[in-house]
């Protein structure tokens, strides 16, 4: 069931933005009402009601009816990528855009991502500032932005405070499975940035506010869920390009082995196939393993790996 007029050729806005809405009653007008507000009036918002059971999908009916930007699309639940996908579908404007619906965003965010998105890019990344200080160039090469995406660099990894050529968005890159729902927005980006040739447009500045990610604070890593992960990047990398990302697919997983070695015991990953082909590639291709890693992953208990991250986490906040 949709919402609203989707599908005029006639008067296409200059952008689109897509939500995926589930049970986020008290948060979704408040985001529709944060994208409505922007001082670039030319855009859509497709709002996709992923089979909600709370209120939202009457909320975001209503914010419909009072703007005739809004579009709402209401499906059964089929999860965050596919809700995204179906929106993608179903959008009109050149340049696409996603939020979540807990998130804001600052009043100009649109207008400065628009004013990058020029003839010669098809991906403009904001929240730049998340870089390391040293970096603040305003246009990235592709092969340099790749490098960056595989290993998941600051900003990137998120779909989030950018702005996408729709070219670049075919109905593959948000064909991710279902049960992946930690790590999906990397898989996204992976399939995007090796379907493009340009170079990216960073802006520096802040145009983006998340709330809060629960799925993030309740996921429990394990070396099968790594490995669906890596067999996902795997396939997203073209096959003859393989070797040239290899140490930056390893420090990825290097990553997200010590994840997985903070919430299993050593007798679940340590022969794992995620683990031993890791070790495999480290050797094969010469990578140099940083010596805290080793340490870390030589402690002998769970409680141990669990005590140094939390402390490691401690010094990263306030030193």
């Amino acid at each position: 069931m949709v919402n609203g007029s989707i599908g005029s050729s006639i008067g296409l806005p200059k952008v689109s933005v897509v939500i995926p809405v589930y049970n986020a009653e008290d948060t979704v007008v408040d985001w529709i009402d944060s994208v409505l507000g922007q001082d670039f009036p030319d855009l859509e918002i497709i709002v996709v009601d992923d089979g909600s059971n709370d209120g939202s999908g009457v909320l975001c009916d209503n914010c419909a009816r009072r703007d005739s930007r809004v579009k709402v699309i209401h499906q059964k639940n089929k999860g965050r990528s596919a809700a995204r996908g179906v929106g993608t579908i179903m959008s009109q404007a050149k340049w696409i855009g996603y939020v979540d619906s807990d998130d804001t965003l600052p009043k100009d965010a649109i207008s400065r991502l628009y004013a990058k998105a020029i003839d010669d890019v098809d991906v403009v990344l904001g929240n730049g500032y998340k870089f390391s200080k040293g970096r603040r160039c305003p246009k990235i090469s592709i092969e340099e932005f790749r490098h960056m995406v595989v290993r998941a660099e600051g900003p990137i990894g998120v779909p989030w405070g950018c702005l996408f050529r729709r070219s670049v968005l075919t109905s593959w890159v948000w064909d991710i499975p279902r049960e992946i729902n930690m790590g999906e927005d990397y898989v996204f980006w992976l399939r995007v940035i090796f379907q493009t040739r340009k170079p990216v447009n960073v802006i520096y500045e802040k145009v983006y506010d998340k709330g809060a990610d629960t799925t993030c604070a309740n996921f429990k890593w394990n070396a099968g869920y790594a490995l669906a992960i890596h067999e996902l990047r795997k396939g997203a990398i073209p096959e003859h390009l393989w070797a040239t990302y290899m140490s930056d697919t390893i420090s990825d997983r290097l990553v997200n082995l010590l994840d997985v070695a903070c919430c299993q015991p050593c007798r679940l990953w340590r022969h794992s196939r995620f683990y031993m082909e890791l070790k495999e590639d480290i050797g094969k291709y010469g990578y140099d393993v940083p010596l805290k890693t080793k340490l870390y992953l030589l402690l002998p208990s769970l409680w141990m790996r669990r005590m140094y991250s939390k402390l490691s986490d401690l010094k990263n906040k306030w030193i």
